[in-house]
């Protein structure tokens, strides 16, 4: 399977708001038409519908990090900045930020190489190993470098 095989982008619904986002390599187009008598198609390539052009009031394409949101309630596309917005305007991230930042004086000391004699432990630690990464990733890499 190739990472373009898979679909153009994936949809969801609460059975008010549809919705499509592309999928996470984004390399299939996810196109839309919208018609004078509301009638939103979205699909990998334009023209799956015979739908003449004289009806098209906007054509659209979903990018790579965007949104496509309808909300069938209100009538309306609701633009990917909206969205965002409404997301960011829930909490205070900013009054958060600058309450809680902490900022290093420019003469904070620097932390020193580490000393090749140091305990193998110790070297895991301050490099931020777990048990998981040993296990999962540097344990088959030792068998392969051993198996040679």
């Amino acid at each position: 399977m190739e990472p373009w095989d898979g679909p153009a982008s994936i949809a969801f619904t609460d059975g008010v708001r549809i919705g499509a986002v592309l999928d996470r390599n984004g390399l299939r187009p996810s196109r839309y038409w919208v018609t004078d008598d509301d009638f939103v198609v979205m699909a990998s390539e334009v023209g799956v519908l015979d739908i003449p052009q004289e009806k098209i009031t906007k054509k659209g394409r979903l990018e790579p990090g965007r949104m496509f949101l309808i909300d069938t309630e209100e009538r309306r596309i609701i633009s990917d900045d909206e969205i965002k917005e409404n997301y960011a305007n829930l909490r205070p991230y900013r009054k958060w930020l600058n309450q809680c930042r902490v900022t290093l004086p420019a003469d904070c000391p620097s932390v020193g190489r580490v000393k090749e004699n140091a305990p193998l432990l110790a070297r895991q630690q301050i490099f931020g190993y777990t048990e998981e990464d040993l296990d999962v990733i540097l344990s088959p890499w030792r068998r392969r470098a051993t198996s040679r």
